[in-house]
């Protein structure tokens, strides 16, 4: 009870640090992120060319997390980090925080489920982009089972295997495992996917 009313009273300055890092981030960045915005004017609605971009630079998953969180407010919410990003793959990394805990000293069930949603919306979205054709998907299903307390660094991954051509229904999975390597949830996230050609032509 004492650290939790102890990390309470400290997440104002955590956030100040975070916030500072940000700045501080954006300023030695900002001619290249500038520089790359000029040449490929596309760089702001692809996840993977964006992550491709900042991930070599200062501070720049700090830019990315920050980026997430304005696309995705909710997910922003865990200030998690994306370590690998692919066409069809994605790692994320999440730190224990006292408001993503539950009252067992370990991460909230919801937060736990949160994560998986990212990683594989992450993986799901970084596929649609990278598509020869126009290819869009909601998520209509969420899946989560929980196989042990969650403490500490929380590393999720997720892998898409099935190649996507037309209208279908497809389950991307997540795999959330602790700092000791033990598997502490399994998710399972149900996507409606629609298939058109470029310049709007429908899939047959």
């Amino acid at each position: 009870m004492l650290n939790a009313a102890l990390s309470q009273l400290l997440q104002p300055i955590f956030r100040t640090f975070d916030t500072i890092l940000l700045i501080l981030a954006l300023l030695i960045n900002l001619p290249i992120i500038l520089f790359t915005l000029i040449r490929n004017p596309k760089l702001p609605s692809n996840f993977l060319l964006l992550f491709n971009t900042l991930q070599p630079l200062p501070l720049g998953s700090k830019i990315f997390t920050y980026l997430i969180s304005l696309v995705a407010p909710y997910s922003g919410s865990l200030n998690a980090t994306c370590l690998t990003l692919t066409s069809k793959s994605c790692t994320v990394e999440c730190k224990e925080t006292s408001y993503l805990k539950n009252p067992f000293n370990s991460m909230h069930a919801c937060a736990l489920t949160n994560l998986c949603e990212l990683v594989t919306g992450l993986a799901m979205l970084s596929y649609f982009q990278s598509h020869p054709k126009r290819v869009r998907g909601i998520v209509t299903r969420i899946s989560t089972t929980y196989k042990k307390k969650a403490r500490g660094k929380i590393t999720a991954y997720s892998m898409l295997w099935e190649e996507v051509e037309e209208d279908c229904v497809r389950v991307a999975k997540a795999v959330l495992k602790d700092e000791i390597g033990e598997v502490v949830a399994e998710g399972e996230i149900e996507w409606n996917i629609k298939v058109e050609e470029r310049g709007g032509k429908k899939k047959n």
